[in-house]
């Protein structure tokens, strides 16, 4: 019985990684063919840059993978996969989404995050947990958690364009701090063939 398990346990690594290494060559043709550079891992200096936005201090184990980035004279924009692990044990959880990061001396707006409304987002907000809601768009603060250091400064930035845009959207979260902002679905990876 133990060399079945171990045989299934290995299997299942083995196909898990063909599938990451399948992915990874796809996406750096599409890429490469695109005229787009292709990296197989985040570069320090950015991954310096980003270390403040909450997602990238969840969990542990994090990987930054199949990078393409491009940077103009007023931009830096870069996609990526992001991986990290939560629990332990048979609570166990890989997380893996792609992320794009927006990084420019042109963006002005306050440190916000908006995150989809779940249970635990509503528990909180009834222990006083912050929540910046608009009478004027139910709709987007019936689907979004939106939290920031000056309320008053989101409220100005979130504009009627904003939260329509982020209305329509499905369970998008948007992380902003100085220059940079970071999008990205929750648990949920691009498509190559998308």
């Amino acid at each position: 019985l133990p060399a079945v398990i171990i045989a299934i346990v290995c299997a299942v690594f083995y196909i898990s990684r063909q599938r990451e290494k399948a992915r990874t060559e796809k996406l750096a043709n599409i890429f490469l063919d695109l005229g787009f550079p292709f990296q197989a891992d985040l570069d320090p200096v950015r991954l310096e840059h980003l270390s403040g936005f909450p997602l990238m201090n969840i969990g542990r184990g994090k990987q930054s993978t199949n990078v393409i980035s491009v940077e103009g004279p007023n931009a830096d924009i870069a996609v990526f996969d992001y991986r990290y692990l939560t629990g332990g044990g048979d609570n166990r959880k890989v997380r893996k989404q792609t992320v794009m990061s927006e990084k420019s001396t042109s963006l002005v707006h306050p440190a916000f995050n908006l995150r989809p409304e779940g249970f635990w987002s509503k528990v909180g907000a009834a222990f006083g947990g912050q929540d910046i809601d608009f009478v004027s768009h139910p709709e987007f603060s019936e689907k979004y958690v939106l939290q920031g250091e000056s309320e008053e400064e989101v409220r100005i930035y979130m504009d009627a364009i904003l939260l329509n845009f982020f209305a329509a959207q499905n369970k998008i979260c948007c992380e902003a701090r100085e220059g940079i902002i970071l999008d990205y679905h929750r648990y949920k990876r691009v498509d190559p063939d998308a």
